[in-house]
């Protein structure tokens, strides 16, 4: 959904790793871990999601609530 307030449940993939770039997202409340390429970095409230992906085309991690 664009320009909207989502809830994810925790564990959920929110955004998957070689999909195409969609969406940028904000985390306004809890955390986000950017996980792969043996990297599991959390990300806080005002993290944004997917902006250097962005110039890839492509997302490369997946950002799991």
């Amino acid at each position: 959904m664009v320009n909207a307030v989502n809830q994810a449940e925790a564990g959920s993939c929110i955004l998957s790793r070689d999909e195409t770039v969609n969406y940028i997202c904000m985390v306004l409340k809890g955390k986000v871990a950017a996980k792969g390429n043996g990297i599991n970095l959390p990300l806080g409230a005002g993290s944004f999601l997917g902006i250097s992906d962005y110039y890839i085309g492509q997302y490369q991690c997946d950002y799991v609530a």
